[in-house]
C-alpha cells in the first residue's frame, strides 16, 4: 500500500475518539473511512500492522460484506446495511467512474496555522485545497514495489469537492478538501501547474 500507516494510526485514532469511524470488508479488500478521508487496501495488500490496529479499536475484523461503525462513545461495532455501489465506503467504485484528473501542486497554503497543500483540476485549472496532514497519508517509502506501483494523479468525478482519489494496484485514498479563502487559489487558476499539460482540457468548466 502507499499509505503511511503511522500517520494512518494517528487520524484512525484521533476519529475514533472525537466522530467515529466506519470499516468495511467489501470489494475485495478493507475500506476504512474517517470524517474527512477513506482508505481502501486489497486484503493481498493489506499489513498487518493495520489489520491489528482495527482490532485494537474494533476487538475484531469485519466479516466479508460486513461494514460496521464504532467510536469511543460507541465501542461495540455497529453494523450498518451495505445498500451498494452509492455508499461512501465503496471507494473503489467510486475510483472506478471518477475520469476527471487533477494534479497535486507543490504549492501550500497556511490557514490558522495550518498547511493545506494545493490541488488544481486538469480540466479546468480550478484549485482546492487539502489539508496537509491528509496529504501525508501518501507515503512512496510504504509501496511494496513487487505486487505494486506509484499511485498515479488524483482523480474525481464530477466536482473536487466530492473528493480527490489516488488509486494503484492495491490501495484506494479519497480525501476531502477543505474550505479556505478563494482569493489565492483564484489567483493561481490560469497557472499549469502539471507539466504534462499543454492546457486546460476544457476552459469553460467549472471543475470545483
Amino acid at each position: 500500500m502507499f499509505i503511511n500507516s503511522t500517520q494512518l494510526k494517528k487520524l484512525m485514532k484521533r476519529d475514533y475518539k472525537d466522530v467515529k469511524l466506519t470499516i468495511g470488508n467489501v470489494d475485495g479488500g478493507y475500506s476504512i473511512m474517517g470524517s474527512a478521508w477513506m482508505v481502501h487496501i486489497a486484503h493481498d495488500g493489506m499489513p498487518n500492522i493495520v489489520k491489528s490496529l482495527i482490532i485494537e479499536l474494533a476487538g475484531i475484523l469485519p466479516g466479508k460484506g460486513e461494514i460496521f461503525t464504532i467510536s469511543k462513545q460507541n465501542p461495540d461495532p455497529q453494523y450498518e446495511i451495505d445498500t451498494g455501489e452509492g455508499r461512501s465506503v465503496h471507494v473503489v467504485q467510486r475510483y472506478q467512474v471518477a475520469g476527471r484528473p487533477a494534479f497535486r501542486t507543490r504549492v501550500y497554503e497556511e490557514y490558522y496555522e495550518e498547511l493545506y497543500g494545493l490541488i488544481q483540476s486538469n480540466i479546468s485549472g480550478s484549485i482546492c485545497h487539502i489539508r496537509k496532514e491528509l496529504l501525508d497519508l501518501i507515503d512512496p517509502e510504504s509501496i511494496n514495489y513487487d505486487i505494486e506501483d506509484l499511485p498515479g494523479n488524483p482523480c474525481y468525478t464530477t466536482e473536487m469537492s466530492s473528493g480527490l482519489i489516488w488509486h494503484n494496484g492495491t490501495t484506494t485514498l479519497l480525501l476531502l478538501p477543505g474550505k479556505l479563502d478563494d482569493r489565492v487559489a483564484g489567483a493561481l487558476k490560469k497557472i499549469v501547474f502539471d507539466p504534462y499539460l499543454d492546457g486546460f482540457l476544457e476552459e469553460d468548466g467549472d471543475g470545483k
